[in-house]
């Protein structure tokens, strides 16, 4: 019937976040409301920001951080990472190295997040993004 050991508790944030599960902190609001929330976006204007060409990327990246905020900007091309392909991850790898000069090193995070400065969060996605680099 149900096995206790396939529960929630037992997934990371990464698989709460990417079955859009009510226990990830990505996605516990939207079970309370019926829009996106104020301050966010939705997972497929994100999907479909995630294909654009790298120049429109870089165009409307700056609206994207005003809006998310750079923790969770990279908190979300970090959670999508293993479904991108090379041409994806090159273009995403490089609107990230473009904005590094604006990130902080200032350690944030919260209940859910794990406290990371803005320069290692980035820095780790970079790696991920060379990684789907190197699948291709």
């Amino acid at each position: 019937m149900f096995d206790p050991g396939s529960g929630p508790h037992r997934l990371t944030t990464k698989e709460l976040t990417s079955h859009q599960h009510i226990a990830a902190s990505t996605h516990f609001g939207r079970y309370f409301a019926y829009t996106v929330l104020a301050g966010d976006v939705s997972d497929q204007d994100f999907a479909a920001y995630t294909s654009m060409p790298y120049a429109e990327q870089l165009r409307v990246t700056k609206g994207l951080i005003g809006q998310l905020g750079m923790n969770t900007f990279l908190q979300k091309i970090s959670l999508r990472s293993a479904g991108l392909d090379s041409e994806q991850a090159a273009s995403l790898w490089q609107v990230v190295s473009t904005i590094s000069p604006d990130l902080s090193l200032e350690a944030s995070g919260g209940v859910f997040i794990q406290p990371n400065s803005e320069v290692t969060q980035a820095s780790l996605l970079m790696l991920q993004l060379l990684g789907c680099l190197a699948k291709s």
